[in-house]
């Protein structure tokens, strides 16, 4: 999304909301005064990113705990014989 000087968006991969002003918004606010500024919906994409992230990792680190397991009860298993 490209918004000129006065918040009025010029162009968008979204049609619909061309035109429509985002001079209320306080990204918008803060970079009309030369501040670096990140809207809401990234700051929740990267949250989201951030969560899912530790989700696989979580997973992963559980995934290499089943394997460890299922190798030490298979060697358990050949220590027994059924006579």
């Amino acid at each position: 999304m490209v918004m000129d000087k006065n918040g009025l968006i010029v162009a968008s991969s979204n049609e619909s909301v061309l035109n429509s002003s985002r001079s209320d918004r306080d990204y918008f606010q803060q970079a009309i005064k030369g501040k670096a500024a990140v809207s809401d919906a990234l700051e929740e994409v990267t949250a989201t990113v951030q969560e899912q992230s530790a989700m696989v990792q979580n997973l992963a680190e559980m995934v290499e705990t089943i394997e460890s397991l299922s190798n030490e009860l298979a060697q358990a298993a050949g220590e027994f014989k059924v006579e």
